[in-house]
């Protein structure tokens, strides 16, 4: 019988929860601290030359529309501020992560784009709702589907039968995952999130953002982040529809 939870499947071993990046865990040691040091972050994350570019670029992109180039962390945090720069670090450095391990029938490309597309839609939904939670949307638009690659990581061969699935029957992935696994990747968002010691107010959205009917009896921030991150995920499965429609 297929566990229903994945704190079952953690329990046995079939998933390995994976461990936070070293680049990860100094961060948030810093930020837990009663003053952050701005200089200590931006040395931390420009140890790592492609996560610093990967910042840079997201900075200096048209979304955020910067006056002047940027071209040190230091700079950014002065431009976007220090909780948006370190949630790109987190998040980027949370994915970055998978990249090199062996995945079957996943496509990491597209993943990094639907995550980006989904980061931009909750950041932007944020910003007319609650701007306070703009810099902690875009984050969680980020890391809303990180499940998915963990699923693909855990399980190569079973997970590509998800994904064949998925195109040939036109269902959406996580009713795939439900039918293979008995959980998705929402579920193992969470879990992975609570094991990494992120908060409550990042793992729980995370878990809500494909159940509507749970977002319903949260109440507060956790109702709100748990809505923007749901609807985030529709513009993601949007924009995927209007793509395939494109002649271009």
């Amino acid at each position: 019988m297929v566990p229903s939870t994945v704190r079952e499947f953690a329990s046995i071993k079939a998933i390995k929860l994976p461990t936070l990046p070293g680049i990860a865990i100094k961060i948030i040691e810093v930020m837990q601290r009663e003053s952050p040091n701005r200089k200590e972050i931006a040395e931390i994350i420009s140890c790592d030359p492609s996560l610093s570019a990967k910042i840079l670029q997201t900075v200096n992109s048209p979304y955020y529309g910067l006056p002047t180039k940027i071209g040190e962390i230091n700079q950014a945090m002065a431009f976007i501020g220090l909780n948006a720069v370190k949630n790109l670090a987190l998040g980027f450095s949370l994915i970055k992560s998978f990249q090199l391990k062996k995945r079957v029938s996943f496509d990491y490309g597209q993943f990094w784009k639907d995550s980006l597309i989904g980061a931009v839609a909750a950041k932007a939904i944020a910003d007319r709702v609650n701007r306070h939670l703009a810099d902690d949307a875009f984050f969680l638009g980020l890391l809303q589907n990180i499940g998915s690659l963990i699923m693909a990581e855990s399980f190569p061969e079973k997970y590509g039968t998800v994904i064949s699935r998925m195109k040939a029957e036109s269902i959406s992935l996580h009713q795939a995952e439900y039918d293979e696994f008995g959980f998705d990747h929402s579920e193992v968002g969470e879990n992975s999130s609570k094991y990494w010691g992120l908060p409550d107010s990042i793992s729980l959205p995370i878990g809500l953002h494909h159940c509507p009917e749970r977002i319903e009896s949260t109440s507060g921030e956790i109702e709100c982040r748990g809505k923007i991150l749901c609807l985030s995920s529709l513009y993601i499965d949007i924009f995927k529809i209007k793509k395939s429609e494109d002649p271009c």
